[in-house]
């Protein structure tokens, strides 16, 4: 097998696993907070203490945990998830692009200090090699739309998915965010804190996305007899083969 192939191959088994990840972690929150249903607090003004007091610590941690399963753990996975997801995304495709780079594909030049985000710069350099048509042209929104995780994802590392009013690039953000059709159907939102929060199809989406443009690009490779036989066994051995 091919060490391009390999990458291919590596990345979509590692996604697949990571949807699998993804379905069995939201079904099992959904389960506990069954399991574990809401109660309000117990509220009462004390005779002894001036102002309103919760009296209970009882009731105050079935709140707590409520509170933890219905919001902070899906956002916590969910969020988890979208980093991985990209980060695993942008690794492959420089690795993708360093091994053509190796091989002084003609027409290749890739360069990590060109503008934009490593998706973009490694989509683009790979786009001036191969004939992409098929993704650039015919898949512009399924491009966009992974750029748009991709920012996600650095605002997500960086500011722990807080924008800010006063960063041109987070008012930009907003606005593309806004835009956006999941936007509109309640599934990426920006709450009054000005965090970003994404919900469970929106996650899925990610990881449907990426799986969706590698393995369309595995086929261009294909299609272009990017893909040779003449690499060495034990690289073969670490990747499993997902077939789409």
């Amino acid at each position: 097998m091919d060490r391009l192939e390999a990458h291919f191959n590596s990345f979509l088994y590692e996604m697949e696993t990571t949807k699998i990840f993804s379905e069995d972690m939201e079904s099992s929150i959904d389960k506990i907070i069954k399991e574990n249903p809401a109660r309000p607090f117990n509220i009462y003004r004390d005779s002894d203490v001036s102002g309103i007091v919760i009296r209970n610590q009882y009731i105050f941690n079935l709140h707590k945990r409520s509170t933890q399963l219905s919001f902070g753990y899906p956002s916590l996975l969910r969020q988890s998830l979208l980093i991985a997801c990209m980060t695993q995304l942008e690794l492959t495709l420089t690795s993708i692009c360093e091994e053509l780079k190796s091989r002084n594909l003609q027409g290749f030049r890739f360069s990590r200090k060109a503008e934009g985000s490593t998706i973009k710069k490694c989509l683009d350099a790979i786009s001036r090699a191969i004939l992409m048509t098929k993704l650039t042209h015919d898949n512009a929104a399924l491009l966009e739309d992974l750029y748009l995780y991709f920012n996600i994802r650095n605002i997500m590392v960086h500011k722990s998915g807080y924008l800010s009013e006063s960063n041109s690039k987070d008012v930009a953000l907003t606005q593309q965010i806004e835009r956006h059709s999941l936007f509109a159907s309640n599934d990426i939102l920006i709450d009054a804190r000005k965090k970003i929060i994404i919900s469970s199809f929106f996650s899925k989406q990610v990881i449907e996305d990426c799986i969706r443009l590698m393995t369309m690009l595995r086929e261009i490779f294909k299609e272009n007899n990017q893909f040779r036989d003449d690499q060495i066994r034990v690289f073969i051995q670490q990747y499993p083969i997902i077939e789409k």
